[in-house]
């Protein structure tokens, strides 16, 4: 409850004398009308809820249209809207293709397919026909230019319409590639006037610019649609084109979007219906000539004109266009005409029934009766609505000192309903000794009109109650106040559930605090704003020193630009995150730390920043490194022993060869005898001092000893 006026200004001090009465009760009884003729009064009746019949038809009926207006110019504004924003949204696109090649030296046609394949056109962005480029050309590089396109396996490119210009801007890239845009290759976006005027606006200005209406080349002579083309220009990489003169020296090309109108306008705008006829025109210019689409396919040439109609002009690329909408019958149609029926019959029927009923029940004591029923009808809603919604309204009056307190109140405090005024001091002694100076100091500020506390009371039971109080001051033009009023609320379960939350954070806080893991927290901002106590120990920091970027500290200088890059990016995109990278720890050594960051959301999905935890994984680290120094040094030496072994084995490959030689210049021939299996083993040269065969093998001991003279076989056998 609030308090005001010190001495008088006070919301319950009262004996029960000259009591004021609650303002639900303050209702004057009406008197007998002597001298009236109650005959007279039915006619009267009749009369008067005849006439407010009327105008309750009347305003329902005005409601109606006014309704039906709103209704208009919701869906009129609704389109419009999305026209606009549809559009904006198509000209980023190019923008991000202009971006494209404006950060790229240059940029291949697979290239180009494949950017612009990854932007899905035709499920993100329905309506546009194709992303194309085309090249700024100067009629001297012509020649070159179709060699190099023809040399690039286009073997019948050429540049059209056919023509001698001092300028061309063929369409060399159009994607997607299908049958409809495979018709604009090499066409001379400057051979035509309105290309022309746009694209050169365009790289004048260095900004979107949008074709008056025409008919794209894609086009067949089936069922053409109105269209139209939005470009922007391409500067050269790295170049300055700020003033218009740089902007025409260093224009490397267009991006361009083509549109066919109907296609574009039912994929912004949905598809046709009977209630709405929205037309679109090139210009201001109201004609078939500038007409650029028209839903219902049909012109409002003849017949009653609409009952509702918007013009409205929308700017895009530098184009004006005209909206107008018109209601349609299908939309006239949501006038609900048999319920404005209804509401004349039911009003007429009712007014002749109550007629009929002042005839049977009037005089002065059925209404009397009737209206002591309908004040205690309503004071019963309002005591179920404060017993509903746990709310007391209070009620004071200066000039009698006195404060009405409902059975609401009442309830609320616990108190036994039936005695309404009571006195400031009484309410004083059930407010809780913390929060009494809320109320005093409330009391003693003269300034407020409006002002709302919470506090806790005391019941009698001894139970505490949270109230939420909100007051009103009425004064008058001298300053007085004349009058305080105002609502409590018992807030007991909601402060109960807040405290319960609160306790379950410090809960899981706590078990954060205490958790093995390095964990740390990040705001919406991107700055970390907690620390738990396992990373601090880790770290041998403060918390002071490690919050907002002061943990980037401690990482490893080798390592903090991958780890800020991959953090920066996942916060944009706010998207889970690991990476790897080492931080120092209190020991000043670096541990090998692995990092998983997930975005952080409140209790009702609300982005509100990003929680990780880290573990350290230094020794899985050494031991990786350990294992690849080992590897590295095996493979050392498998190559050093191969080397060796190659170097021998070259070694023994000239001793052969000088051996060879050697027998060849000297006549000599050596044999070998492995004596357990009887096989001999002769040169080259052997062979040819026999005179054998190379293709016969060597024989046996005994028959080569056969070879020899009967001496020196003796000889050999006596060795």
């Amino acid at each position: 409850m609030v308090n005001h006026n010190s001495e008088h200004d006070r919301f319950g001090m009262a004996d029960t004398g000259n009591v004021p009465r609650s303002p639900r009760s303050a209702v004057p009884a009406p008197h007998p009308q002597s001298g009236f003729c109650y005959r007279y009064i039915p006619f009267l009746v009749l009369l008067v809820t005849l006439f407010l019949s009327y105008q309750t038809w009347k305003n329902t009926r005005l409601l109606t249209q006014q309704e039906l207006q709103l209704n208009f110019d919701h869906h009129t504004k609704a389109a419009y809207d999305n026209i606009i924003r549809r559009m904006a949204a198509y000209e980023q696109v190019l923008r991000g293709v202009q971006g494209f090649f404006e950060a790229s030296r240059s940029v291949s046609k697979h290239e180009f397919a494949m950017y612009i394949a990854t932007l899905r056109l035709e499920e993100s962005y329905p309506g546009i026909q194709g992303i194309g480029f085309a090249p700024q050309l100067r009629h001297d590089r012509k020649a070159a230019h179709i060699a190099a396109m023809r040399a690039e396996g286009f073997h019948s490119y050429t540049l059209w319409p056919v023509g001698t210009r001092r300028q061309y801007a063929p369409v060399i890239y159009l994607e997607p590639t299908n049958e409809r845009n495979r018709k604009v290759f090499g066409y001379d976006l400057l051979s035509e006037s309105s290309r022309r005027e746009a694209l050169e606006r365009a790289r004048d200005n260095g900004t979107a610019a949008l074709t008056a209406k025409l008919q794209l080349v894609q086009e067949g002579s089936r069922n053409p649609q109105p269209g139209c083309i939005m470009y922007l220009p391409v500067y050269r990489h790295g170049s300055a084109h700020r003033s218009i003169e740089q902007r025409r020296a260093e224009l490397a090309g267009w991006v361009s979007a083509p549109f066919r109108m109907n296609d574009l306008m039912v994929g912004i705008l949905g598809p046709q219906n009977d209630t709405l006829d929205i037309e679109i025109y090139d210009g201001n210019e109201i004609s078939d000539k500038a007409l650029l689409y028209d839903n219902d396919t049909a012109r409002h040439t003849s017949g009653p004109a609409p009952r509702f109609q918007s013009r409205r002009s929308i700017e895009i690329g530098g184009r004006q266009w005209t909206m107008i909408t018109s209601s349609m019958p299908g939309f006239e149609k949501t006038v609900h005409k048999r319920e404005l029926t209804l509401v004349a019959v039911a009003s007429i029927g009712g007014s002749l029934l109550l007629s009929l009923i002042t005839w049977l029940l009037v005089s002065a004591r059925s209404n009397a009766l009737r209206a002591a029923y309908n004040a205690r009808l309503t004071a019963h809603a309002l005591q179920e609505a404060e017993k509903l919604a746990q709310i007391g309204h209070f009620d004071y009056d200066p000039r009698s000192d006195k404060t009405y307190w409902s059975e609401g109140l009442e309830r609320i405090w616990g108190l036994e309903p039936g005695n309404h005024y009571r006195q400031f001091k009484e309410f004083l002694a059930t407010v809780h000794p913390d929060d009494l100076q809320i109320i005093l100091d409330s009391d003693a500020d003269k300034s407020w009109h409006e002002t709302n506390n919470e506090y806790r009371i005391i019941r009698a039971d001894g139970e505490i109650r949270h109230i939420y109080s909100y007051g009103y001051r009425e004064s008058a033009p001298d300053g007085t106040i004349t009058r305080v009023f105002g609502i409590n609320q018992d807030i007991t379960e909601r402060k109960r559930a807040e405290e319960a939350i609160i306790r379950s954070r410090d809960y899981y806080l706590q078990l954060l605090e205490n958790f093995p893991s390095l964990i740390w927290r990040a705001g919406l901002d991107g700055k970390c704003d907690y620390f738990n106590r396992t990373w601090l120990a880790f770290t041998g920091r403060s918390m002071a020193q490690e919050l907002g970027y002061g943990w980037a500290e401690g990482v490893h200088a080798d390592d903090l630009p991958a780890c800020l890059s991959t953090y920066y990016a996942a916060f944009e995109s706010r998207r889970s995150f690991t990476m790897e990278y080492r931080l120092r720890h209190h020991d000043g050594s670096y541990h090998w730390i692995v990092d998983h960051g997930s975005p952080h959301l409140d209790a009702e999905g609300c982005f509100i920043g990003y929680i990780g935890s880290c573990y350290d994984i230094n020794a899985q680290k050494n031991a990786e490194l350990a294992l690849k120094e080992t590897h590295e040094q095996l493979e050392q030496r498998v190559a050093e022993r191969t080397a060796a072994l190659t170097e021998a084995n070259q070694q023994l490959l000239e001793s052969r060869t000088l051996l060879k030689n050697t027998q060849q210049q000297a006549r000599l021939g050596s044999w070998s005898w492995d004596i357990a299996s009887d096989r001999m083993t002769w040169s080259d040269e052997l062979y040819a001092i026999f005179g054998w065969s190379r293709d016969l093998a060597a024989p046996g001991y005994h028959q080569h000893g056969m070879l020899f003279t009967p001496h020196s076989y003796a000889c050999l056998a006596g060795r």
